[in-house]
């Protein structure tokens, strides 16, 4: 801010105090075009306050018009951003409505699959010590889904 020389000699929190207070309304005008929410608007705008802060020796180095325009550009891109995250957020998010109607009606109760899923670790633990004949009837009957039948023909072969 050139042509402001009363802002020369303030700090960088001092700065940044005072270019907010004279591009506030810029600000979220330029956050309204892209976001209908105010809170959305009011988040943009404080994040692109971050971006500023961090770039604070450039922008006291520029001229009112070219400062109008980096701030223009610093909260249309990061309200661009804000909108892309959003998309993906949702993209990424179901209702738990539609979470509970994916649920098999014969589905076991949680306790049960907890229960289960403590006895599957264990057997891993223990697998590689467990004779082959061992193995190969448990594969047969749990992962193959064999008979009693057909689990004995394979031990008796």
């Amino acid at each position: 801010m050139r042509d402001h020389e009363n802002l020369d000699g303030l700090g960088d929190m001092d700065f940044i105090l005072c270019l907010y207070q004279e591009f506030k309304p810029l600000m979220f005008a330029t956050a309204r075009k892209y976001l209908a929410n105010i809170y959305d608007q009011e988040d943009v705008v404080q994040a692109s306050l971050i971006k500023l802060i961090e770039k604070v020796c450039v922008l006291r180095n520029k001229e009112r018009s070219a400062l109008c325009s980096y701030i223009v550009y610093t909260v249309k891109n990061t309200a661009l951003n804000y909108l892309k995250h959003q998309n993906v957020i949702t993209a990424h998010s179901y209702s738990m409505d539609d979470s509970i109607s994916e649920i098999p009606s014969d589905a076991p109760p949680l306790e049960e699959l907890i229960e289960l899923a403590d006895r599957r670790k264990q057997l891993f633990r223990i697998w590689d010590k467990l004779p082959e004949i061992d193995q190969v009837l448990l594969e047969s009957k749990y992962v193959l889904g064999q008979s009693d039948q057909q689990l004995a023909g394979t031990v008796f072969e």
